[in-house]
């Protein structure tokens, strides 16, 4: 499930950093991979090293830079084609949830890894 909405952030996330930079998709997949995994790997890393404080640190920095930066840009992709008010209202709930969705869910998973 959470791979799933992973999936479905990274596809936003490439449409609005094309659309906003002019880049090739290729390109701009590639740095939509590195904000939604780059998330989840942090969020593995804390995880993992609970007592290390350095690790605790940065991967909560990068955490927490990876969900804004891709709760603006899911935002952006499900809007840039909204037709009326309550579609861009919609795009951007959706655009913010999913980022905390996958947030969550790999938190979850992970936690249950260590179980």
């Amino acid at each position: 499930m959470g791979v799933t909405v992973l999936a479905l952030s990274v596809v936003h996330c490439t449409e609005a950093i094309a659309a906003a930079t002019g880049s090739e998709p290729v390109l701009a997949a590639l740095m939509a991979i590195g904000i939604d995994a780059g998330m989840v790997m942090a969020e593995l890393g804390e995880v993992a090293a609970p007592g290390n404080a350095d690790v605790r640190l940065w991967s909560r920095r990068i955490v927490w830079t990876s969900v804004v930066t891709s709760m603006l840009l899911n935002a952006y992709g499900f809007t840039m084609h909204a037709g009326s008010a309550v579609q861009m209202v919609g795009g951007v709930t959706l655009g913010v949830m999913i980022p905390a969705l996958v947030l969550m869910m790999g938190r979850l998973a992970a936690y249950l890894a260590r179980v």
